[in-house]
């Protein structure tokens, strides 16, 4: 038993200390919601994201810690998980849940959860790009209201700084 372990701690420690093949890009996200996004590495496999985004007549600022692991068998390809928060507002024209009146302008606060896919396609075209595909579920907190989002998720692509 101590054996596989130690072996699966092995290859967990090989495959996390792959460097990123970049260290700032920034770029466009769409999905359900839609906006800007800069992810920067701190650390080999440890990176900052930030996303201002738009939905439901409103805007967003998230920010995100990431965790980076390269997939081996693809270079270039990494996967990657994290946590963070997000505040904004939205301003609805229909009826809104929370207080059973129609329209306004509501603040939002949440946690924010992302896993996906991260892709470095400077290899293959020559362009300094990147790509990510992620689900990015969250926890709204709106007047009193808590709830679970489980449709985010967006496709970003970056143009690689440096």
């Amino acid at each position: 038993m101590f054996r596989y372990t130690f072996i699966a701690i092995a290859l967990i420690i090989s495959i996390a200390s792959q460097a990123q093949s970049y260290e700032t890009a920034i770029g466009v996200r769409g999905g359900l919601s839609y906006g800007i996004t800069a992810k920067h590495f701190i650390k080999e496999n440890i990176a900052l994201e930030g996303i201002a985004a738009m939905r439901w007549r409103g805007a967003t600022i998230t920010g995100l810690v990431e965790y980076h692991s390269a997939i081996p068998e693809v270079d270039d390809l990494s996967w990657f998980a994290g946590a963070g928060g997000h505040f904004g507002f939205w301003n609805t024209g229909y009826y809104n849940r929370w207080d059973g009146g129609y329209g306004g302008t509501y603040a939002v606060v949440g946690v924010d959860f992302i896993g996906g896919v991260d892709y470095d396609l400077t290899t293959l075209t020559e362009i300094p790009l990147n790509v990510s595909l992620d689900w990015k579920p969250q926890i709204n907190i709106s007047n009193g209201w808590v709830g679970f989002w489980p449709w985010g998720g967006a496709l970003s692509v970056r143009y690689i700084i440096k």
